[in-house]
């Protein structure tokens, strides 16, 4: 086991190692991309905040904090021009505690649809995109006062639904969402479970529950304003090629998601996609979500 994680770690030193370093030499060509306003220059724009943002991200997190390991392939792993190739951090203790009213600590990893570097635009604004609107990653949420209790699970392991749900929901509607511009009598999140499976085997653990829901939400193709989202930094600007009349249209998207309390841990981790093509969905969980890693450091 522990050749396994030292073989899994030097792999991740290298693919980090050389990403810095192409960022590196793109940062160069992007001063002169900058000059001319030209669209490549949000893709590399994009690389390069959002590689420093996710170390500091990562630095802040509860993750870090507890010495724990959560890994999860980024669009690096495949060699299809499908994910961005960063997994990024995001810590949401504060805002989602607001949210629900109690006191946890939240990380989120996340990727979302790559970019096509001459538009300067990620897919997830293009309507005609198997990875419209799409996303992967993981959740992990503790409890700071109650080190021992599970969220979104009982005590006789059965997983609490509309607890779950606000996971998803808080992710789109207070994070996603408004960094585009989305007004919020636009925001909306429904779902439908299509099927739910317990005592699931998987990254070498037993007792996973997996659930599938077809999710109908707020999709994030817009025509570009001229405002300076936040958003814009990450997924870059929407492209003229991508918008089809309709600003942030209701979109379905197919979800699932895996839920397991850690007790050695002490909190729920969850691994999830959601995806406008469902073969996109099960590709992601075939060859992205099922490398992921759960463990100490």
């Amino acid at each position: 086991m522990n050749n396994l994680l030292s073989r899994k770690a030097k792999r991740v030193h290298t693919v980090k190692k050389r990403l810095f370093f192409t960022i590196l030499i793109i940062a160069l060509v992007a001063l002169m991309l900058q000059a001319f306003n030209y669209y490549p220059w949000e893709t590399v724009k994009s690389f390069c905040i959002m590689y420093f943002y996710n170390i500091k991200q990562y630095h802040e997190s509860a993750l870090f904090a507890r010495g724990i390991n959560f890994f999860i392939p980024s669009g690096t792993e495949t060699k299809e021009k499908d994910w961005y190739p960063i997994m990024l951090t995001f810590n949401g203790d504060r805002s989602f505690s607001k949210y629900t009213g109690e006191n946890i600590e939240l990380t989120i990893l996340y990727t979302f649809g790559h970019f096509d570097f001459l538009k300067g635009s990620s897919q997830i604004y293009n309507p005609s995109s198997p990875y419209y609107s799409s996303f992967y990653g993981g959740y992990a949420l503790f409890y700071k006062d109650n080190p021992g209790k599970a969220w979104g699970i009982d005590s006789n392991g059965r997983v609490d639904i509309n607890k779950l749900s606000m996971i998803p929901k808080f992710d789109m509607e207070h994070l996603v969402l408004p960094s585009v511009g989305c007004p919020k009598d636009r925001f909306s999140f429904d779902f439908r479970i299509t099927n739910l499976q317990e005592n699931v085997c998987y990254i070498g653990y037993q007792d996973w529950v997996c659930i599938d829901a077809v999710i109908d939400t707020t999709g994030l193709s817009h025509l570009y304003s001229g405002q300076k989202y936040m958003g814009y930094i990450q997924y870059g600007k929407p492209h003229p090629d991508y918008y089809t009349g309709v600003d942030y249209p209701t979109t379905r998207l197919f979800g699932r998601v895996y839920v397991r309390y850690f007790k050695d841990l002490g909190g729920t981790f969850m691994l999830y996609c959601m995806a406008a093509d469902k073969s996109v969905l099960e590709k992601v969980d075939a060859e992205l979500l099922s490398k992921a890693s759960i463990n100490r450091n």
